[in-house]
């Protein structure tokens, strides 16, 4: 059997924070509500949420052996929020690194109760957010704040923000400390900055593989329909 993973902090939901709190507690509380749409694998590096049925993960380093309809063990949050329970999910695309740098699971059986997070990718220059890694020894979980350097996408695709390197944090989301909601995918930290994947690319592949998945249905119909 393999155990659930406690989480040790949880938080309310996006919607759920209570009016008149203060900067910095509504940061805390935000960098809290997001820390449930980061699980991790087996390696306990993180995976993110990116809708319902589908994570989104770095695709160097310990990902690089992964290929195409290979599954792999996700601790995701239950729905409840307390804790992390193993599910099966399966390589639908990879990108490998440097360009793009990402891989996209798809969840297998029921998505549950499970929350997925408010997407957001128009994040601008400057703007404050923080990123939920798993950098953080003996911890599910950390958190990091920094602010965006350039929204303008590199030769990799990437984006720049000024939290600095940490292992552990590749995979990890990054989400608007104003909103919560998710913008992006950190994929790699140097001395200074981090290079963010922007989560409009990974969701464009996803609505393109959901796409031509619903055409081979549609296509298989009609066949069926003739051997009735």
């Amino acid at each position: 059997n393999t155990p659930e993973t406690a989480l040790r902090v949880t938080g309310p939901g996006l919607a759920g924070l209570q009016p008149g709190l203060s900067a910095a507690k509504e940061a805390v509380m935000r960098a809290h509500a997001a820390a449930k749409y980061v699980g991790h694998d087996a390696s306990h590096t993180p995976v993110t949420v990116l809708k319902q049925g589908w994570l989104v993960t770095y695709a160097h380093g310990k990902h690089e052996e992964w290929e195409l309809g290979t599954t792999v063990l996700v601790w995701l949050n239950n729905g409840s929020g307390d804790r992390r329970i193993p599910v099966s999910a399966t390589v639908q695309y990879k990108s490998n690194a440097p360009r793009f740098d990402y891989v996209l699971l798809r969840v297998e059986g029921e998505w549950g109760e499970r929350d997925t997070p408010v997407l957001d990718p128009g994040v601008t220059r400057f703007e404050p957010y923080v990123l939920v890694g798993a950098s953080a020894p003996g911890d599910p979980h950390s958190t990091r704040h920094g602010s965006m350097l350039s929204t303008r996408l590199d030769e990799n695709g990437h984006m720049k923000g000024d939290t600095p390197a940490a292992e552990g944090d590749s995979g990890g989301g990054c989400f608007l400390l104003s909103t919560g909601a998710l913008f992006a995918i950190c994929v790699a930290c140097s001395d200074q900055q981090s290079s963010l994947l922007p989560i409009t690319l990974p969701l464009a592949m996803a609505a393109e593989l959901e796409a031509a998945e619903a055409a081979a249905r549609q296509q298989q119909m009609p066949q069926q329909a003739g051997h009735g």
